[in-house]
């Protein structure tokens, strides 16, 4: 099968290997221009790929009989468009980690991942205390009349509590999903996400039928902090998924921030260590605008 450009037969792979990520470098490493592997057998895709055999032999099937321009045009009637990262809209900020999603798949307003203004996630507790609404309501809201974009993972907790203060003060927020457009997590933030895409973007790296599955959500967290220019830790526990989103911030060479909470607080007992590590810690929204200034 004959595909004219690198980028038609990227979407294709990746939409055939459900936006995995290893398989598709595999890919890369066989032929940098993705021409070899579709004149490759089942067997040899299961091979070149590390794919079960029936894994590959369905691919095979998929890239066969799919043309890019007919995925295009099944986006394109959900209102989804699929930037790869060779297009020129592929934020700057994320192509540059270690592992930049190959594809991603955006609803909303996609010229808006590449404008310029700065960018801070927010990542916290799915479950906070009580004082984790009023410091975020405190912080946020000068950040947002600023300009900044707010970036968080559409989770219950934290997460929805930082899309829903930038969408009270009209400002701009993306939305990073763990899933495919279909399998929207959790479904109780349909209408969240609707109201982001009217204000934002939603974002993921899985083409739109991916089902959600565990693993999904610590590879989103590296996109929720590789599109930001500082990460702000809104609360974690000393065991905690946010903990492991801060260190792949500092890796990314991105600004820790941290709202210090209370020491009888267990909820705030890991992101008050992270001050204890050198993270910063927030107390006005100022703290976080001369720092991402300064390093964006």
């Amino acid at each position: 099968m004959k595909l004219a450009t690198k980028r038609e037969r990227l979407l294709l792979l990746h939409h055939g290997l459900q936006g995995q990520w290893k398989p598709l470098k595999r890919a890369f490493d066989v032929d940098e221009d993705l021409n070899i592997i579709f004149k490759m057998s089942p067997s040899e895709l299961a091979a070149s790929l590390q794919l079960s055999p029936a894994f590959a032999s369905s691919l095979h099937s998929f890239i066969l009989r799919t043309s890019p321009t007919e995925l295009e045009e099944a986006y394109a009637k959900e209102a989804i468009e699929a930037i790869t990262l060779f297009d020129d809209l592929y934020p700057f900020l994320l192509k540059h980690i270690y592992d930049p999603p190959w594809v991603l798949y955006v609803k909303g307003t996609p010229s808006l991942l590449n404008a310029q203004r700065p960018t801070l996630a927010v990542v916290g507790s799915r479950k906070p205390s009580s004082d984790c609404l009023p410091s975020l309501e405190t912080v946020l809201p000068p950040l947002v009349k600023a300009g900044y974009c707010i970036v968080s993972g559409l989770a219950f907790g934290a997460d929805r509590m930082a899309h829903d203060i930038t969408l009270a003060h009209h400002g701009v927020t993306f939305a990073v999903l763990g899933g495919g457009f279909s399998h929207l997590y959790p479904k109780e933030h349909k209408p969240l996400a609707e109201a982001i895409t009217a204000q934002g973007l939603l974002i993921s790296e899985y083409p739109p039928h991916t089902t959600v599955q565990r693993w999904h959500f610590p590879a989103r967290n590296r996109i929720v902090s590789g599109l930001s220019n500082g990460v702000l830790i809104a609360e974690a526990k000393e065991k905690s998924g946010t903990l492991i989103t801060a260190r792949v911030a500092m890796e990314q060479n991105r600004d820790v921030f941290v709202l210090p909470g209370s020491v009888h607080h267990a909820k705030a007992r890991g992101s008050n260590r992270l001050i204890q590590d050198g993270a910063i810690p927030v107390i006005e929204a100022e703290d976080i605008e001369l720092h991402c200034h300064l390093s964006g």
